[in-house]
């Protein structure tokens, strides 16, 4: 099968952009104010294993089978590895359980557009659905959605919601008994399938939401509010609201701050700034994040098409030495050397995901995977702060912990020791720090 090379059309309303949409109302004609960004190194591996699904299921392959294989689509040629074979297999394994239950008669679609305006007379509302499952017999439509990214997503997003309206347009006239809407996410490996199936109320409630919201993004008048969801607009980092809204933000933390760029010259960030502040701050620091991730990038095309940033050039960053050559002719190379495979090559134990996946695992009696399971163990993440919305359980922290097996201080201490201890611990010294 040949796939497609050509960069694939790009729909300003597409449902990949339904969340941002939903939240910044102006963001499409505000972005169509700037050409289209080249894709992220992360874009475009997930490009690569979405070639390798459609690869695997049109041609009827197992992933692993083109393991060694270099294949070559819009972001460019890639040879298949085992990591991505295993990713995958998660989805391929998905589509070919869910066809069983779903019984004959069922149609799959691979890579299919759809046009989730051409109902309402909206233009420019429409993308492609990885993964479109439908049988006429039972009236059960199936949306499913590759993600190869870590950050876990959700299968009753607004992007999820849209290219199932934008199958079940395909079919006008059926009265569906069943809409579910799938996420397969292999890298997380908690659950990486995650399903949800919409109520007729819930479907049509939040499909006309979704109409309300492409209509209101043609409207010259409609607001832009900056957030999170700037992250992937294609008017980060120039859209006027983004930059006023960021620069309120920091206003006032960098007051007779010099503008050096050393460590020295960061804002004092410690228990002085009242909780309040640090709420705020918290609130905009993904957005001032990557917004300023976004200027770098802009300064870096600037240069690249000869326009020169005062005050700044670029250099080449630190690299790492790599072979030459592949590693089959490198192995052979190095033993023709007298370097015996033995000492260049080193074996590592697969991850538990890849044994899990192992074909003959998958034949274990339940003792023998309960005996794997045994093996594996799942260490706490790292500890982050985040708003009190997102998804997880907080951790809770005992105040008191802080403090056992601390002596108590003396009844009384002389004005000489409370000197002492003044010098100590700077409390002469503590400036009336604002943040």
């Amino acid at each position: 099968m040949n796939l497609p090379t050509e960069q694939p059309r790009h729909w300003a309303k597409g449902p990949s952009s339904a969340e941002r949409r939903g939240k910044c109302l102006g963001s499409v004609l505000e972005a169509a104010k700037y050409p289209d960004k080249p894709s992220g190194k992360y874009a475009i591996d997930g490009t690569h294993s979405h070639t390798l699904l459609e690869k695997s299921l049109v041609e009827q392959r197992d992933p692993e089978s083109y393991i060694g294989e270099t294949l070559t689509d819009h972001d460019g040629e890639f040879t298949v590895k085992t990591d991505r074979a295993a990713r995958v297999r998660v989805a391929v394994d998905f589509v070919h359980t869910t066809l069983r239950e779903m019984g004959v008669g069922t149609e799959l679609k691979v890579e299919t557009h759809v046009d989730i305006g051409r109902r309402y007379n909206i233009k420019e509302w429409a993308g492609t659905a990885d993964i479109i499952l439908f049988n006429p017999n039972t009236d059960v439509m199936v949306i499913a959605d590759y993600k190869d990214g870590q950050n876990v997503i959700y299968p009753d997003t607004p992007q999820l919601l849209e290219y199932l309206m934008g199958a079940c347009n395909e079919w006008p006239a059926r009265q569906f008994k069943q809409r579910r809407t799938v996420i397969i996410q292999p890298k997380d490996e908690r659950d990486p399938v995650k399903v949800f199936d919409w109520s007729g109320d819930k479907y049509r409630a939040n499909s006309e939401a979704r109409v309300a919201v492409a209509v209101a993004n043609d409207d010259p008048t409609a607001p832009l509010s900056a957030g999170t969801h700037c992250k992937y607009c294609g008017a980060n980092p120039g859209c006027p609201q983004l930059v006023t809204q960021t620069m309120t933000i920091i206003e006032g933390a960098f007051n007779n701050v010099p503008t050096s760029g050393t460590p020295e010259s960061v804002p004092v960030v410690d228990d002085a700034i009242p909780d309040e502040r640090l709420t705020q701050i918290l609130d905009a620091a993904p957005m001032v994040r990557e917004w300023l991730n976004e200027i770098e990038i802009e300064a870096l095309r600037r240069f690249q098409t000869g326009r020169a940033v005062p005050g700044y050039k670029v250099i080449h960053g630190r690299s790492t030495r790599k072979w030459a050559m592949d590693e089959v002719d490198l192995r052979a190379k190095l033993h023709s050397m007298g370097i015996p495979q033995k000492d260049s090559m080193k074996t590592v134990i697969r991850t538990p995901k890849q044994i899990e996946s192992l074909a003959r695992v998958a034949d274990w009696s339940d003792r023998k995977k309960t005996s794997l399971a045994k093996l594996i163990t799942k260490p706490e993440g790292a500890l982050k702060v985040v708003p009190s919305s997102a998804k997880g359980a907080a951790v809770l922290f005992d105040a008191n912990a802080l403090f056992v097996d601390v002596p108590q201080p003396p009844s009384e201490t002389s004005s000489a020791e409370h000197k002492s201890l003044s010098f100590l611990y700077g409390v002469n010294h503590v400036p009336n720090a604002t943040f």
